[in-house]
């Protein structure tokens, strides 16, 4: 089954990569007091700056194509026979 510890170890990963990439929260709040109506904004940033978004963004498009590259070289790359060598006479017309 797919949920082993190493499973779990990579969906963990990947749940705190998606949250990295989660917007910043604003809200209003109206509290009503008697007659009056208090208007109440709440900001909630990121605890991670745009920096370090960037930087986890490229380190994985790194990984990815890295991956790709070595699927590659091992499927198409390596199993991919050279030609046999082409031997000419030098008094060719």
């Amino acid at each position: 089954m797919f949920f082993t510890k190493k499973g779990l170890i990579i969906i963990s990963i990947m749940i705190v990569i998606l949250s990295l990439l989660e917007t910043e929260t604003e809200a209003r709040r109206k509290i009503l007091r008697g007659r009056k109506t208090i208007t109440r904004k709440y900001y909630r940033g990121i605890g991670f700056p745009g920096w370090f978004k960037v930087l986890i963004g490229s380190i994985g498009i790194l990984l990815t194509n890295g991956i790709i590259f070595l699927i590659a070289r091992k499927f198409v790359i390596l199993n991919n026979p050279s030609p046999p060598p082409v031997y000419r006479m030098e008094h060719e017309v």
